[in-house]
């Protein structure tokens, strides 16, 4: 079943789109590399989540393939990204990547033993 994003949810996977592109092309050394890899397409993000705290930071968790992409080089575009969508939404904000295995949903494993269910 496809979860059905909210309005800011939407807004939100937007912005983070734009701010990825914006970032490697500003950057001239990374300009190659943004061609090659990294699009957000090739992040693999399979779902989002914002939870907005009045008293607090606000929580954006991600799910993807690839948070490798995602954090980049010594954590400067997880950075860039958090500090850009700060200033969008207008409030602090915390971001939390969760690795999404795409094999855990293709492949069924038995999590008490640790091994792969061979009967398939």
């Amino acid at each position: 079943m496809k979860k059905e994003y909210t309005e800011t949810e939407k807004r939100i996977l937007h912005w983070i789109g734009l701010i990825v592109e914006n970032y490697y092309k500003s950057e001239e050394s990374s300009l190659l590399t943004f061609n090659n890899a990294k699009r957000l397409t090739d992040m693999e993000i399979t779902h989002i989540q914002y939870t907005a705290y009045f008293n607090c930071k606000s929580k954006i968790k991600i799910w993807l393939g690839r948070p490798g992409l995602f954090i980049g080089s010594k954590g400067k575009l997880i950075n860039h990204i958090t500090e850009e969508l700060s200033a969008l939404l207008e409030k602090e904000i915390e971001i939390s990547l969760i690795e999404d295995n795409i094999l855990d949903y293709l492949i069924p494993v038995d999590r008490s033993v640790g091994e792969v269910d061979d009967e398939l």
